[in-house]
């Protein structure tokens, strides 16, 4: 988010000016702004600032949120040139969203639906990856990875309950989940909101 040191962020473009002229295969001395250009690719300095805005865009309105007050308040300048403050990402953020009055406009408009349990209270759940490591294609017929799956199930999570999760989008791109879980005879599905992705599912 550009809150790094300057020098930090030289190395970084020089890094991928080289990286691009060696994809495209650019002659030594060409300009690094006209091998994005060739490739698509944006500059470091604007991927920052996408960045930034679309994290404001995507917290701005939840106030629970933990950045929520840095990047609402301005603080005081303590001396007349204070780098360290201006190049803060909440600074920052506050500048450009001045000069992008539309934007907050929009964002600020949109409905929020928060969680009941804010995510970052949440504990992560430890995740046993056992199985997937016996599950590489070719690594083993199926009918032994099955009995293998069952066997470790049973003795691993003998009062478990199994839930099966999918998502996914259709042809006219809408995107939907499904939860089932056989136990309780629960069947669920649900289609998502348009702005989500497969990946929210």
């Amino acid at each position: 988010y550009e809150s790094t040191a300057l020098t930090n962020q030289a190395k970084l473009d020089r890094i991928q000016s080289r990286a691009l002229a060696t994809i495209a295969g650019a002659l030594k001395g060409s300009p690094s702004e006209a091998v994005e250009v060739a490739l698509g690719v944006i500059p470091l300095s604007l991927r920052r600032k996408e960045l930034r805005l679309n994290y404001w865009a995507k917290m701005g309105n939840n106030t629970q949120h933990p950045a929520h007050a840095a990047y609402q308040h301005r603080r005081q300048w303590t001396r007349k040139y204070s780098i360290a403050q201006y190049r803060a990402a909440g600074w920052k953020t506050q500048i450009e969203l001045a000069q992008l009055p539309l934007l907050k406009k929009l964002v600020n408009k949109r409905k929020l639906h928060t969680a009941v349990i804010p995510p970052w209270e949440l504990i992560t759940p430890q995740t046993d990856t056992f199985l997937t490591t016996k599950g590489k294609k070719g690594s083993t017929e199926p009918w032994k990875l099955k009995s293998t799956a069952n066997k470790y199930i049973k003795q691993h999570a003998e009062n478990g309950v199994q839930i099966f999760t999918d998502g996914s989008n259709g042809t006219d791109e809408q995107l939907g989940m499904g939860i089932v879980i056989p136990k309780w005879g629960i069947k669920q599905c649900y289609r998502l909101p348009k702005h989500t992705s497969v990946f929210t599912a």
